[in-house]
């Protein structure tokens, strides 16, 4: 299930035969997705979104701007900095920011809350009109403790506390008052249990990370094995409830506030390669029929449409001659970015579809290969060697099957040489008696089968008196090694095929279909040869009892 599936519909269905279901949602859509801002120039259009930024914070409205790169976040970031600072957030990859990831999302539905974030696509955390009061209220708890009850001064030279004082609703004196007090009740019972259970239980990950594990624990959120003193489970978990308590008039009371500021403001920076990312970032505002808008500011210079747009873009770059702030409002230009937007889908969805038809031969030869292998695996005495009993040289079962096969491909590689012939059977089934007149002879194929069946049946009873049934463990581990090695050496020569395959198209030929042709006949190679090496191995195989015997 996915909120973005229905722009590739046709893709899901051409591929993996899925139709796509849309449905509707609970709740009507009252989001408004503006039109483009489109912009001459990449620095003009970071100034005009970071103007736009400002406007928006001024109205207090929260404001979530999505980009595509790191480099695009700090900029803006950079602008927003200048000359009155706009407070803000940036989620991108660097690691001090993805620590603090399902906070800053958490947070960015809140009055006058900046988020810039990197490929908003993937952060599941959801974007809570008025905040997240949850994730607020551990926040809270987990950063006062912090700082209460840090005292290594190593540990807190290396990061500082970030307080999230400015985060907090507006809320009276007393109020303020209340949830000091609590957190340093909180604090006094920890205390005495925090500085010698911190190192076993972090690794040396320092009190911080102690705390976030045991507000996981206390809200059962946490899965591993770890115990923590109950009395502390107890108090963390009673003072994260009755914080709550405190916090929701105050948060319910800013979430009405935002819902008349029209909810969250979305500004995306760039345009994606697929139009489903962009109306993943697009879905975060107009949650569950709240109220919200979208707006993405482009411009001619961006790299998607200046790899993909070719001679297209750089004649509107020219044609328009307008202020680098000034957005083009054009039909024709909004039309030309759509078209190279699809076109980059379309690219896109043609190799996608042409790599699942070259995994497709990959696919079929694995499942072949998987099911003779797991017919190994569950495989008794009677399906590997027939229904007799030692007694009986007839060949049955899956060996004789592969017995026959190969003493069928030797007699026929070699059938105008009787002699190498012959020599090439002894080679394979090693003991066995054969001569030349064997292959002469009336019905000589069924006189060289017989007599490698006696052989078989000898080799099974050498085996047999070491330990029961050591004749089917035998085979099957050798045939089971040689379906691995095998399989993984095919993997190996099927890529070099695969790369070679797109060179057959300068001799006029599909290269797909050369690749599934000689794929086909790499396949059949490879499962020939692992019933000729495991037969060679199962006649070769002396058992280590009977060895130390005839020692």
């Amino acid at each position: 299930m996915t909120g973005t599936a229905s722009t590739d519909a046709k893709e899901i269905h051409d591929i993996y035969s899925l139709k796509v279901v849309v449905v509707p949602t609970a709740l009507p859509n009252v989001r408004r997705d503006y039109p483009d801002a489109v912009f001459r120039t990449r620095r003009g259009k970071l100034q005009a979104v970071a103007a736009e930024i400002r406007r928006l914070h001024k109205r207090k409205a929260p404001v979530l701007v999505g980009t595509t790169s790191i480099d695009a976040s700090e900029q803006i970031s950079a602008l927003l900095l200048e000359g009155d600072p706009v407070p803000h957030e940036v989620l991108n990859a660097r690691p001090e920011n993805a620590e603090r990831e399902n906070e800053i999302v958490a947070q960015a539905g809140r009055l006058r809350a900046v988020t810039i974030a990197t490929n908003m696509a993937g952060r599941g955390t959801d974007i809570m009109l008025g905040g997240n009061m949850a994730i607020l209220s551990r926040s809270l708890l987990q950063e006062r403790l912090w700082q209460t009850l840090q005292s290594d001064e190593d540990e807190s030279s290396e990061r500082s506390a970030t307080s999230i004082d400015r985060l907090l609703p507006s809320l009276s004196e007393s109020e303020l008052r209340t949830i000091t007090d609590l957190c340093e009740q909180v604090a006094n019972v920890l205390r005495p249990y925090c500085s010698a259970d911190v190192k076993r239980h972090t690794a040396g990950g320092g009190l911080r990370e102690w705390l976030h594990r045991l507000m996981l624990r206390a809200l059962e959120l946490d899965d591993r094995k770890e115990t923590f003193p109950e009395l502390a489970t107890s108090t963390v978990k009673d003072a994260l409830q009755r914080l709550q308590a405190l916090l929701r008039p105050a948060m319910e009371s800013e979430r009405e506030m935002i819902l008349e500021l029209g909810g969250l403001h979305i500004i995306g920076t760039e345009r994606h390669e697929s139009r489903r990312v962009d109306n993943q970032l697009r879905g975060r505002a107009g949650r569950q029929g709240d109220p919200g808008c979208s707006r993405f500011f482009l411009s001619l210079e961006d790299p998607l449409f200046r790899v993909f747009g070719g001679d297209r873009i750089a004649r509107l770059a020219e044609a328009f001659r307008l202020d680098e702030t000034t957005p083009i409002e054009s039909a024709q230009v909004a039309r030309t970015l759509d078209n190279v937007q699809t076109n980059i889908e379309q690219y896109y969805a043609d190799i996608r579809k042409q790599l699942f038809a070259y995994d497709e031969v990959l696919a079929k030869q694995r499942t072949v290969l998987y099911k003779q292998r797991n017919r190994l695996l569950i495989a008794g005495g009677k399906q590997l060697f027939g229904e007799g009993v030692l007694a009986d040289t007839a060949l049955g079962g899956l060996v004789g099957e592969w017995i026959r096969a190969t003493i069928d491909e030797i007699i026929r590689v070699n059938q105008r040489d009787a002699s190498k012939c012959i020599r090439k059977l002894m080679e394979f089934f090693p003991g066995t008696e054969l001569d030349e007149s064997m292959l002469q002879a009336e019905k000589g194929t069924q006189r060289i089968i017989e007599a490698v069946g006696y052989r078989l049946l000898q080799q099974r009873r050498t085996m047999e008196q070491v330990a029961p049934e050591q004749d089917v463990a035998v085979f099957r581990y050798l045939a089971l090694t040689q379906h691995d090695q095998l399989w993984s050496e095919h993997l190996r020569k099927l890529a070099l095929l695969r790369d070679m395959s797109a060179l057959q198209s300068l001799r006029q030929v599909d290269p797909l279909q050369q690749y599934q042709s000689d794929g086909f006949v790499l396949f059949e190679e490879m499962l020939s040869q692992i019933r000729r090496n495991t037969i060679y191995s199962f006649f070769l195989y002396t058992p280590l009892g009977t060895a130390n015997r005839h020692q």
